[in-house]
């Protein structure tokens, strides 16, 4: 399979590391390991639930390699332009949002404004 596009790149990794510790993190103090069918299943689900709660240009987010930046365009592709700092922009997938993050970034942001 030759990569030519992004999103492209899970099915990849799929066929090629079948492996059930591909990805692993805390929670509650814990080791858990992941699959990259659990991560695919994840990243899925989340992207849905970006859709349904609409991210739009503007909105403050946190990426899940801990990127902070503000949406600068929705591309019809699904990725996001990313204003990083500005006038620097990267080019993300919305899978690549943590939701968690974004939201704990948006609070604290909310609560200093108070």
């Amino acid at each position: 399979m030759e990569i030519t596009r992004t999103f492209e790149l899970l099915d990849w990794i799929s066929e090629k590391y079948q492996k059930n510790d591909l990805l692993a993190g805390k929670k509650d103090g814990e080791w858990i390991t992941y699959s990259i069918n659990d991560y695919i299943k994840y990243s899925t689900l989340m992207s849905y639930g970006f859709y349904e709660i609409g991210l739009r240009k503007g909105d403050k987010v946190v990426t899940i390699a801990g990127i902070h930046g503000t949406i600068n365009k929705v591309n019809e592709d699904g990725t996001i332009q990313l204003e990083v700092s500005p006038g620097s922009y990267i080019k993300i997938e919305k899978s690549a949002i943590s939701l968690e993050w974004s939201m704990a970034a948006n609070k604290a942001v909310t609560a200093d404004k108070k």
